[in-house]
C-alpha cells in the first residue's frame, strides 16, 4: 500500500470520526440536543424531463414546441438573475419547474435512469422552504456516511461545508485566483471547519478523487458573490472540478447558475403525516428525566389532530420542533398552553417562542422571584429586542444571513444612544446582548465591541425580527427616516424576493398587536394595507394578489372578529372577495370548453390548445394559504365547485381534456375533511372511465393527495389500484404499481398487509407476470412494516426473483432484499446468500454492472450480520473463491472479502483477524497480498479507535500481524506506524502483548532508522534493568538486545554487555 494511499485513509478515518460525533442537532435555545436519527426528511423529486414526456404523450405534439421554447426562455431569464447576484423572484419558481413529483429514498438520489446513464449526474440541487430540513439533511448525510450506511462504495470522502460559516474568509477583491491562492483558500476553509487532529497533509484530501462536497445554504451567500469575487471563483472551482460531486442546498428562490445542465433537482417537503407523531414521541422521550413522556406527546398529537392549520405547520421540521418546545414549557396547567396554540399563525408562533425564551432568560437571573407576565418581559428585555430586531433588518436589507461586525457595531452605537447606561456600575449594553443569547457564531467575546460575524439560529428568525423592527418603525412619526424607509419598502419593493416572508410576518405582528390590545384601533394594520395598495400597478398583478393573500393569511383571514375595526373588516372582506373572483376564474373550466380544446383523432383524446398561465402561480401559493382557503366564503365556494364537478362526471364523456384539467385541481383544493371526502368520490367516479388517459391522471392525483387523506379515505381508493394491478393485461399496471411504491409511507400497517396479500396472490395465480416494478413495490411495502421479521410470502416472492434471468427483475429483488436484510431470519439469510453466490460466481463478464453491484451490496449486508462460526463459514467460502483457478471467481471473491472485512463491527473482528492471519500462511502470492493489505488497513483502524477497548487476544494477534508484515517491503510511513504501535504496546495491561512487542522490536531492528534504534535501545535497557518487571518481558528484552547488538555503537554495546552480565545473578534459571 502506497504512502499516499495510507495518508488518505488516515484522513478519511479522522473525517468519519468527526462526523460520527456530530450526531445531534444544535439546540435551538435551551431545549436538549435532538438526535439526528429522529429527524428523517422525505424528499420529492422534480423530474422536468419526465413531466415533458408525459405532456407529449397526453397532449398533441403541435402545441408542445411553443411551451418548450417558453420554458427555456424563462429558465434563461432565471439564470441571468442568479448570475447578477440578485435574489431571483421567489414567485417565478413554480413557473420554471412545474409539477411532476415523485418521492424517492435518500439512498437512491444518485441513481440514474437507464436512458440517462450517458450523462452522469455530478450535481444535485436540494431546495426547500425555510425550516424544511435542508441543513439537517446535510448533517444526516455526513453522519450516515461516517457510519458506513450510505454511499461508501461511491464516495471515498465527504466534506460538509455550511457556506455561511466560511463566507467571511473571502475578503479580497482580486478577480483572478491562481492555483496557489485556491489552495490557500481551501486551507482557510479546512481550519474553519475545525476537524479534530487534521494537519496540513490531511487537507490535501480535496485534491483526491471520488469525493462529495455538501454545500449547505447557497441562498444565504448568493448576495455575496458579486461583493466577494474570491468566493465566486472558489465556488466555480468546486463545481467544475471533476474530482468530486456536489450536493447544494438553497431556498426555492435561488438557483446556483454554476451547476451543470445535468443537475438533478430535489425538493425537501419535510415530514409526512406519519412522521409527525414519531418525531414528537422522540422529542419528549429525549427530554424526559423519568421515562414518563407519552402523556405530553399524546396530548400534543391530539391537539395537532384537532387543528388542521396547526398540523400543517407540523409538516415543517423546524416548526414542529418549536411546537414541541412550546408544549414542553408548561409542565403544570398543560392543556391551556396547547389550547393557546390552536389556529396559530406563523408570526404568532415565533412570538410565543420568543416569550418562552425571554422567560427562560429571566428565570436564570431571578430564580426565586415570581415570574412576570409576557408584557413585562417585553419591557424588561426592550434593549435586547431592539438590538436583535435592528441587526436582523440591517442584515436582511444588505442580503446578509451572516451579519458582519460593521453592522453589529453600527446598531450597537444606536442602541447606546437609545438605551444609555445610567451608571458605570450598570451592565453594558454589549454584555447584556451577549448574555441574552439567540445570536450564534460568537467564538469569543470582546468586552466592548463585536469581533465575529453572527447569525440567527435560522433565517426565518432573522426575517421575523426584521419584521418586528419595521412594524415598530411604522408606528413612528412620518418625519423620521426609519418610518419613511418602511413605507418605501411596502410601496415600491413589496415583490422583492428577500422580503417575501418578512412582509407577511409584518402583517401577522400587526394583527397580533390588535388581538393583544397593543393597538386597539388597528391603525398600524390599516396603514400597512394602505401602503401595500398604494403600490403602482405591477405587471405581475397575480403575484401581487398572492402577496396580499399571504399577508391576509398571516391575519388568519379574519373578517369578522369584534376586535377588528369596521374599516379593517371591510378591507379584509374586499381582499377575500377579490381572491374569490380570481379563484372562480381559475377553477371554472366550463367557460373554456367551447374553444380551449380540440379533438385529436389520431390520439383519440381532447387536448388543450389554449394555455392557462394562472395555473403555475395558483398552484405554487395555494399550499401556503390555509387560513384563506378555510375562510367560510372561500371554503363554501370550493365545496360548491367540487360538488358541481362531481355531478358533472356522470354527464361528461366527450371532453376528457376538460375532465383531466379539473382533476388536476383536486390536490390543491383539498383543504378540509369535507373537501377531501368529495375529492375521493371524484377520483372513484373518474377511475371508472374507460379512457385510460383520465385514469392515469387519477393515479397521479391519488399520489399527490395521499399525504392529506385519512386512513378511511385511503381505503376507498386503494382497492381500485390493487384491482388494476391484479387485472390481467391492464395497460395501467405499471403506473399503479409505481403509485403504491410512492405512497407506501402514507399507508397503515393493515393497509400494507392487505396490498401485499392481494399482489402476491395475483402472482401465485398467474394473473400478472413477474416484473421489476412489482418486485420493487413489494420490497418497499415490506420495509414499511414494523415487524422484526419480513413477511414470509413477500420474502419468498423476492428470493425467487433471484432465479430470474431478466436483469431488471434480478436487480429489483436484490436491492429490495438488501433493505430487508436486518429483518431476515437465519434460514432466510442462508437461502438468500446461496442464491446470490450462484450469480456472483458465474462468469460475470456478460452480466450487467448494476446487477453485480446489487448482488455484492446485498451479500455484504447479510454477511456482516453474522457472528462466530457463521461468519467464518462465509469467509472460508470466499477464501476458496480466491484460490479458484477461474479469474472471474477469484476477482469477485476478493472484492466481496474486502467489502465485508472493512465493514465488520468490533465484536466480529476477532474471527476476521484469525481468518486473515491464517491467510498469511497461504503460498499463493495474491492471497498473501490481499490478507496482508487488509490487516494493515484494519490495524490502522484499530489504532485510531483506541485498542484498549478491544479484547486482549485481538491486541496480541495484532502485534503478531505487524511482526509478519514487517517482513514485507513497507514504505516509510507504514514502518513508522508499525514502530509507534509497538512502542504503545509496551504499556499494554497484558504482559503477553508487552512481551511480543519487545520481541518484534528486536527481530525487526533492520527496519528501524537511527532514531528509532536509539529509542528501542533505551526502552529495552530500561525494562531489562527494572527488576520488578515481569520475568517474561525481561527475558524478551534480553533476547532483543542481543538481536540489535549488531547495529549498536561501542558505548551502547558496552552498556548492554554490562547489564546482561548483571542479569545473570538475578535468576540463574531464567537467564
Amino acid at each position: 500500500m502506497s504512502e499516499k494511499h495510507s495518508g488518505r485513509r488516515s484522513s478519511i478515518e479522522k473525517l468519519k470520526g468527526f462526523y460520527r460525533s456530530q450526531n445531534e442537532l444544535v439546540p435551538l435555545f435551551d431545549d436538549p440536543p435532538q438526535p439526528i436519527n429522529s429527524c428523517y426528511i422525505q424528499l420529492t423529486f422534480l423530474d422536468t424531463r419526465q413531466l415533458q414526456e408525459r405532456k407529449e404523450k397526453m397532449e398533441a405534439k403541435n402545441g408542445s414546441n411553443e411551451e418548450k421554447k417558453e420554458e427555456r426562455e424563462d429558465k434563461d431569464e432565471h439564470e441571468e438573475h442568479s448570475k447578477d447576484g440578485r435574489w431571483p423572484n421567489l414567485l417565478d419558481h413554480s413557473i420554471i419547474y412545474g409539477n411532476g413529483q415523485k418521492t424517492i429514498e435518500l439512498h437512491d438520489i444518485w441513481q440514474e435512469k437507464q436512458q440517462d446513464k450517458s450523462n452522469k449526474c455530478r450535481h444535485i440541487s436540494i431546495r426547500g422552504e425555510a425550516g424544511s430540513g435542508k441543513s439537517v439533511l446535510m448533517k444526516r448525510i455526513a453522519y450516515l456516511w461516517a457510519n458506513d450506511q450510505i454511499w461508501n462504495d461511491q464516495f471515498q470522502w465527504i466534506l460538509h461545508i455550511p457556506l455561511r460559516k466560511i463566507v467571511h474568509l473571502f475578503d479580497n477583491n482580486k478577480s483572478n485566483l491562481t492555483n496557489e491562492s485556491t489552495k490557500c483558500q481551501w486551507s482557510k476553509i479546512m481550519k474553519e471547519l475545525n476537524i479534530p487532529q487534521w494537519d496540513a497533509n490531511d487537507k490535501k484530501i480535496v485534491c483526491s478523487k471520488n469525493g462529495l462536497l455538501l454545500l449547505d445554504g447557497f441562498d444565504e451567500i448568493a448576495n455575496e458573490l458579486n461583493k466577494r469575487p474570491g468566493l465566486r471563483k472558489w465556488l466555480q472551482h468546486c463545481i467544475e472540478n471533476r474530482n468530486y460531486c456536489v450536493i447544494m442546498t438553497s431556498r426555492p428562490n435561488v438557483m446556483c447558475s454554476y451547476l451543470d445542465n445535468n443537475v438533478k433537482v430535489l425538493n425537501v417537503i419535510g415530514f409526512q403525516s406519519q412522521d409527525i407523531p414519531t418525531y414528537i414521541y422522540s422529542y419528549f422521550q429525549n427530554i424526559s428525566k423519568n421515562g414518563n413522556y407519552t402523556g405530553q406527546a399524546d396530548m400534543l398529537i391530539k391537539t395537532l389532530d384537532k387543528n388542521p392549520n396547526l398540523k400543517l405547520l407540523g409538516h415543517t421540521p423546524l416548526y414542529l420542533r418549536l411546537l414541541c418546545y412550546l408544549s414542553s414549557e408548561k409542565k403544570e396547567d398543560h392543556e391551556p398552553l396547547l389550547n393557546d396554540l390552536n389556529n396559530i399563525s406563523l408570526s404568532k408562533l415565533y412570538e410565543k417562542l420568543f416569550e418562552c425564551y425571554m422567560k427562560w432568560n429571566w428565570i436564570k437571573l431571578n430564580v426565586e422571584k415570581p415570574i412576570p407576565n409576557k408584557q413585562t418581559f417585553f419591557h424588561i428585555f426592550r434593549m435586547e429586542i431592539d438590538y436583535l430586531s435592528h441587526i436582523a433588518w440591517e442584515g436582511l436589507k444588505q442580503g446578509q444571513a451572516l451579519i458582519s461586525c460593521e453592522i453589529q457595531q453600527k446598531v450597537l452605537d444606536s442602541i447606546k444612544i437609545k438605551h444609555p447606561r445610567t451608571h458605570i456600575s450598570v451592565v453594558s449594553q454589549w454584555s447584556r446582548v451577549n448574555s441574552f443569547g439567540i445570536l450564534q457564531g460568537q467564538q469569543s467575546i470582546n468586552p466592548s465591541h463585536p469581533i465575529h460575524s453572527v447569525y440567527f439560529p435560522h433565517l426565518t428568525f432573522q426575517e421575523w425580527f426584521a419584521a418586528y423592527y419595521l412594524v415598530n418603525c411604522l408606528y413612528q412619526s412620518s418625519e423620521q427616516k426609519e418610518h419613511q424607509e418602511v413605507c418605501s419598502i411596502l410601496t415600491n419593493e413589496q415583490l422583492t424576493p428577500k422580503y417575501s416572508l418578512m412582509i407577511p410576518f409584518m402583517a401577522g405582528i400587526l394583527y397580533n398587536n390588535i388581538e393583544n390590545k397593543k393597538d386597539h384601533k388597528g391603525s398600524g394594520l390599516l396603514y400597512f394595507w394602505t401602503l401595500l395598495h398604494s403600490s403602482p400597478p405591477h405587471f405581475l398583478s397575480a403575484h401581487q394578489m398572492m402577496l396580499y393573500m399571504r399577508c391576509l393569511n398571516a391575519c388568519k383571514a379574519d373578517t369578522s372578529s369584534s376586535f377588528l375595526s369596521s374599516q379593517l373588516q371591510i378591507c379584509h372582506q374586499s381582499l377575500i372577495a377579490s381572491f374569490g373572483s380570481l379563484l372562480k376564474a381559475w377553477i371554472n373550466f366550463d367557460k373554456d370548453s367551447t374553444y380551449a380544446y380540440t379533438r385529436d383523432l389520431f390520439l383519440e383524446l381532447n387536448r388543450r390548445i389554449v394555455c392557462r398561465p394562472l395555473n403555475n402561480v395558483m398552484e405554487f401559493h395555494l399550499p401556503n394559504l390555509q387560513h384563506v382557503l378555510m375562510h367560510q366564503q372561500i371554503h363554501s365556494y370550493i365545496i360548491n365547485q367540487l360538488q358541481y364537478f362531481q355531478e358533472q362526471l356522470d354527464l361528461r364523456d366527450d371532453n376528457d381534456g376538460l375532465i383531466k384539467d379539473q382533476l388536476r385541481l383536486l390536490s390543491y383544493l383539498c383543504v378540509s375533511t369535507k373537501t377531501c371526502d368529495i375529492a375521493v368520490q371524484c377520483i372513484k367516479k373518474s377511475f371508472k372511465y374507460s379512457n385510460e388517459h383520465i385514469r392515469e391522471i387519477c393515479i397521479a392525483i391519488f399520489c399527490a393527495m395521499a399525504a392529506k387523506w385519512s386512513e378511511s379515505q385511503m381505503n376507498e381508493i386503494l382497492p381500485l389500484l390493487v384491482e388494476e394491478i391484479c387485472k390481467r393485461g391492464s395497460h395501467l399496471h405499471n403506473q399503479c404499481v409505481k403509485a403504491l411504491s410512492d405512497i407506501s409511507s402514507n399507508l397503515s400497517t393493515e393497509q400494507v398487509h392487505t396490498v401485499l396479500k392481494n399482489m402476491i396472490n395475483a402472482f401465485n395465480s398467474k394473473q400478472i407476470p413477474f416484473c421489476s416494478l412489482c418486485a420493487r413495490a413489494i420490497g418497499t411495502l415490506s420495509a414499511r412494516l414494523d415487524e422484526k421479521q419480513v413477511d414470509k410470502d413477500a420474502f419468498e416472492f423476492l428470493v425467487n426473483g433471484l432465479n430470474n434471468n431478466e436483469d431488471s427483475v434480478y436487480y429489483a429483488c436484490a436491492t429490495s432484499l438488501e433493505k430487508l436484510s436486518m429483518k431476515l431470519n437465519e434460514a432466510q439469510r442462508i437461502d438468500t446468500c446461496n442464491r446470490l453466490k450462484s450469480r456472483l460466481y458465474s462468469d460475470n463478464r456478460g452480466i450487467n454492472d448494476d446487477v453485480l453491484t446489487a448482488c455484492t451490496k446485498t451479500f455484504v449486508s447479510i454477511s456482516i450480520q453474522k457472528h462466530g462460526k457463521e461468519l467464518l463459514d462465509i469467509l472460508d467460502y470466499l477464501m476458496r473463491g480466491i484460490n479458484n483457478q477461474k479469474q472471474y471467481i477469484c476477482v469477485s471473491s476478493i472484492k466481496l472479502l474486502i467489502e465485508i472485512v472493512m465493514k465488520l463491527h468490533l465484536t466480529q473482528l476477532n474471527a476476521a483477524f484469525k481468518f486473515l492471519m491464517n491467510g498469511l500462511k497461504q503460498k499463493k502470492q495474491h492471497v498473501f497480498k490481499v490478507c496482508s493489505g487488509l490487516l494493515v488497513e484494519m490495524s490502522m483502524k484499530w489504532h485510531q479507535t483506541q485498542l484498549n477497548k478491544i479484547f486482549m487476544d485481538i491486541r496480541y494477534l495484532c502485534v503478531q500481524a505487524i511482526q509478519r508484515l514487517l517482513s514485507l517491503e513497507l514504505n516509510f510511513k507504514q514502518v513508522d506506524n508499525a514502530f509507534n504501535y509497538l512502542l504503545n504496546g509496551l504499556t499494554d495491561v497484558a504482559k503477553g502483548v508487552q512481551s511480543v512487542c519487545v520481541e518484534t522490536l528486536g527481530s525487526a531492528s533492520m527496519k528501524w532508522n537511527k532514531m528509532q534504534l536509539n529509542i528501542t535501545f533505551q526502552c529495552l535497557l530500561s525494562r531489562f534493568n527494572n527488576k520488578s518487571e515481569d520475568i517474561l518481558v525481561r527475558m524478551s528484552c534480553a533476547e532483543s538486545l542481543g538481536r540489535i547488538a549488531i547495529k549498536m555503537d561501542s558505548m551502547q554495546l558496552d552498556c548492554t554487555l554490562k547489564c546482561l552480565k548483571n542479569g545473570l545473578s538475578d535468576d540463574e534459571n531464567a537467564f
